[in-house]
């Protein structure tokens, strides 16, 4: 067995360059009408999705063995992108507003397409456990539930988040803590890019490491039966571009440059230390994926890379659109929740090396089918 894992470890040394961004290939699997198992039509998926998949004949008892309709707990950890913040304000007054229940990994509004209506979906008896049900801040936790996404957190705080996250799941009557299977979605290190010229020496590539290997660690310690998303962060340049060049965000430039400023300082050497400071935390996220270190028979971590090249639609003169963004020209709003879902949809389906590293609205989604049920993983990619 030693030498099983020696040689797994080695082939995810060799191939970590993949994920990495050195090489992009999607799986371009469309979804069919085929109804091959038992679905959850009673949470009014929109959009056209995937073909039915029956679950697990028995219960899994390996990470990588792990079909959708597996997952029985949902949860989230990051920042005010997962926290959905302005994803459907109206005005600027009220912008802080935080929109868990459409928030693209863990919202649970019947009719959204979320990461967690999806899983839901592939639930016919819908007991799946620990989306958000409602808006409002982490504190309310009857309707952020497993949502500890915290706005203005930087890659320091997460590992509250973590400890908040399995304190919350102990204390539920919902969930068998022991058996059931977990799927955690990170995102976190925005609020690092936007202060890191202000304090380099606290924003640095490796404390964004060390930041987020500890919360990593502690679940790995704490949590059984868990697959965690981490996604990098999307690239801030994309903010800068949008800022400085879309009527609609240059009239608010002021507004982005006094909440995130060092993507918005005016001198360019820092502006492009910063966004070099971005993609060495992007790049972070995938190595520690592909380290090693978190490979277990019940846990696993997984980067999922489709924001790392991900950019703004555009429109005949090239200018950023806002199709997808708050009002606040920063945040994602609710249409950009839901193609954010269908991105990190794909990619967990998609073998790793294999994964989109940027999403389209009008990319097809890549779908789990019999021939290939399993949400992938380091280790079933290579089966």
């Amino acid at each position: 067995m030693k030498n099983i894992v020696e040689i797994v470890l080695f082939h995810l040394f060799l191939v970590s360059f993949v994920c990495c961004g050195v090489l992009e290939v999607r799986d371009d699997d469309d979804c069919d009408d085929d109804d091959n198992g038992d679905c959850n039509f009673n949470i009014g998926l929109r959009v056209s999705f995937c073909p039915c998949l029956e679950g697990s004949d028995d219960d899994p008892d390996n990470v990588n063995a792990l079909r959708p309709g597996d997952i029985k707990v949902v949860a989230a950890m990051g920042d005010s992108i997962l926290a959905g913040f302005g994803a459907e304000s109206q005005s600027l007054l009220d912008i802080t507003t935080e929109y868990r229940d459409i928030s693209f990994a863990i919202g649970g509004r019947l009719g959204r397409s979320t990461v967690a209506n999806f899983l839901r979906y592939y639930d016919e008896d819908d007991e799946v456990y620990g989306y958000s049900t409602g808006i409002g801040p982490v504190e309310n936790d009857a309707t952020s539930v497993f949502n500890v996404a915290v706005s203005n957190s930087l890659t320091s705080d997460l590992l509250a988040q973590a400890v908040m996250l399995v304190d919350r799941m102990l204390d539920s009557s919902q969930v068998d803590f022991h058996d059931d299977w977990k799927l955690i979605t990170i995102l976190i290190g925005n609020n690092d890019i936007c202060n890191a010229c202000l304090v380099p020496e606290l924003f640095s590539v490796a404390n964004y490491e060390n930041g987020l290997r500890s919360a990593l660690d502690y679940l790995k310690e704490n949590v059984p039966r868990a697959l965690v998303n981490v996604l990098p962060v999307p690239h801030l340049r994309e903010t800068y571009e949008l800022g400085t060049t879309n009527p609609q965000c240059m009239a608010i430039a002021h507004i982005l440059a006094w909440s995130c400023p060092c993507p918005f300082h005016e001198d360019t050497a820092v502006r492009e230390s910063i966004f070099e400071f971005n993609s060495e935390i992007q790049h972070v996220v995938c190595n520690i994926a592909r380290s090693g270190d978190y490979e277990a028979q019940d846990f696993t971590v997984v980067s999922q890379p489709f924001l790392e090249g991900a950019k703004y639609p555009r429109d005949e003169n090239d200018i950023p659109s806002t199709e997808f963004i708050a009002l606040d020209c920063f945040h994602f709003n609710a249409e950009g929740h839901e193609a954010l879902a269908r991105g990190l949809w794909s990619n967990m389906f998609s073998r790793v090396g294999r994964k989109s590293m940027s999403y389209s609205a009008d990319d097809p989604i890549v779908c789990p089918d019999e021939n290939a049920p399993f949400i992938r993983t380091n280790i079933n990619s290579m089966v």
